[in-house]
C-alpha cells in the first residue's frame, strides 16, 4: 500500500512539472502515462487467494489497529470463494492463512505450526491476534478497560476488556488468551476453549475448561 502512496505523489510531481513545446515536456507526459496506467498507481495488487489483481480497499474487509490510537493505516482481509483461505494485507506484510475448526466448531484462520497471526470472527467483528494478543479488528482502537485480578493465593491475572469487540484478553500463567463474550442472566461472561470467566462487580470466577477446576478472583 505504501508503494501506491509513493506513486501517487510521483504522479502529482510529474503533472506539475510537465510542459509543452519542448522535448522535456514530452518526456514528462510520457512518464505520467506510464505511471498512471501501472497497477500500483491504480491501486491494484496481486491476491494469492483469488489468483488475480484486486484493489483491496474495494474487495477486502477493513481492519484497524487496536494497539495504537495514532495508527490510522488500515489493513484488509480477503477470503477466497469457499473461505478456506484468508489473505491478510497488513501495512508491514501480506500473509495467507488456512481455515481450521476449533473443538467448539468455531472457524479460525492461521498457519499450521506457526503462531504469527490468527484471524477469527466474534459475531460480525473481525479479530486479528498474535500469540493471544489482539492486534487488529474491524472496530479499531478504543473502548478498552484494563483490569488486574488476584486469586486467593495473591497471584495476579491481567485482563484487557475490549468492549467494542466484546472480548477480553487474559494473561494466565504467562500465556495470553482471547475470550469471547456471551449473554448471562447477570454480570458478564467470556469464554474460549481453554477458559471461562464469569463475574459481577469486582468478583469473578475463572474456570479451566479442560479439567473444570475453578479459581475465585477479586479485582484490585
Amino acid at each position: 500500500m505504501k508503494n501506491v502512496f509513493v506513486l501517487f505523489s510521483m504522479l502529482a510531481v510529474l503533472c506539475s512539472c510537465g510542459g509543452s513545446g519542448n522535448g522535456k515536456g514530452s518526456e514528462a507526459k510520457d512518464s505520467v502515462e506510464v505511471i498512471g496506467n501501472s497497477d500500483a498507481a491504480m491501486g491494484y495488487t496481486w491476491s494469492e487467494v483469488l489468483q488475480k489483481k484486486v484493489r483491496v480497499f474495494d474487495e477486502g474487509k477493513r481492519i484497524l489497529s487496536v494497539t495504537d490510537s495514532a495508527d490510522v493505516t488500515a489493513g484488509y482481509v480477503i477470503f477466497n470463494s469457499d473461505s478456506s483461505e484468508a489473505e491478510l494485507f497488513l501495512p508491514e506484510e501480506t500473509v495467507v492463512l488456512d481455515k481450521r475448526v476449533r473443538s467448539n466448531n468455531e472457524p479460525v484462520w492461521n498457519v499450521e505450526d506457526d503462531d504469527t497471526y490468527q484471524l477469527e470472527f466474534n459475531d460480525d467483528v473481525l479479530l486479528v491476534s498474535r500469540r493471544g494478543t489482539l492486534l487488529y479488528s474491524s472496530c479499531g482502537y478504543g473502548n478498552m478497560i484494563n483490569a488486574v485480578f488476584v486469586d486467593e493465593n495473591g497471584k495476579e491475572i491481567n485482563a484487557v476488556f475490549h468492549n467494542s469487540e466484546n472480548i477480553v484478553e487474559l494473561t494466565v500463567e504467562g500465556m495470553n488468551y482471547i475470550l469471547k463474550g456471551y449473554i448471562t442472566a447477570s454480570g458478564y461472561g467470556y469464554a474460549c476453549p481453554a477458559y471461562d470467566l464469569r463475574g459481577k462487580g469486582r468478583e469473578a470466577v475463572l474456570t479451566n475448561r479442560y479439567d473444570n477446576s475453578s479459581t475465585k478472583l477479586h479485582e484490585k
